[in-house]
């Protein structure tokens, strides 16, 4: 009898132990997911780039950019949180570019509220007037505890570099006639003759 009764409170230990065990994996499991589906939503991100899109809401990928004059890049962040109200973005957004010209000028650029659901943030530059080809300009938003972090990017294009312009060989044949000299020289786009003296 006794040793029935330690083997069954050693069989009722092992299943509160296995049922504990179970319920413990069991909730852990759940717990993961409950985290992984209650992920801050990602803000969707809208371009604003000036000049040349002065007033436009958005501008388009890619866009005509300016050079020697001051440029600002605005990005806005719409929050796709539909829980609760005023979850417009906050933290900071990080600008950095293909050429260089940007990177390390415009870091933890501050994000400002707009509106309940939709924030700001700006970098302003002057792109050198020897800027060509595309520039491709990349945000990278920290989030925060109600939206997540993400990046996008947006490409200013500056074309590529002016050409001079090429001048015909007739219009240098002139100076070609003269630069021969010796003694009086008439010049002619057909001929040539040297006059004596």
């Amino acid at each position: 009898m006794g040793v029935r009764h330690v083997a069954s409170q050693r069989v009722r230990k092992g299943l509160r132990f296995a049922g504990v065990a179970g319920l413990g994996l069991a909730g852990l499991v759940i717990g993961l997911a409950g985290v992984a589906s209650a992920a801050e939503p990602l803000p969707t991100l809208y371009w604003t780039v000036d000049p040349p899109t002065l007033g436009e809401t958005h501008s388009p990928n890619p866009v005509t950019g300016s050079t020697g004059v001051s440029t600002q890049i605005s990005l806005e962040l719409a929050t796709n949180n539909d829980f609760g109200s005023n979850n417009a973005p906050t933290g900071t957004v990080t600008f950095t570019d293909s050429l260089g010209i940007i990177t390390g000028h415009c870091n933890n650029e501050a994000v400002t509220p707009q509106n309940l659901d939709a924030s700001y943030a700006h970098c302003t530059v002057t792109f050198p007037t020897t800027t060509t080809g595309n520039d491709i300009v990349t945000a990278s938003y920290a989030g925060d505890h109600k939206n997540g972090a993400t990046t996008g990017t947006q490409t200013i294009s500056f074309g590529p570099p002016p050409v001079l312009p090429e001048v015909a060989w007739p219009a240098l044949l002139p100076l070609s006639a003269i630069a021969l000299g010796g003694g009086a020289v008439f010049v002619s786009r057909r001929r040539m003759t040297k006059l004596a003296r």
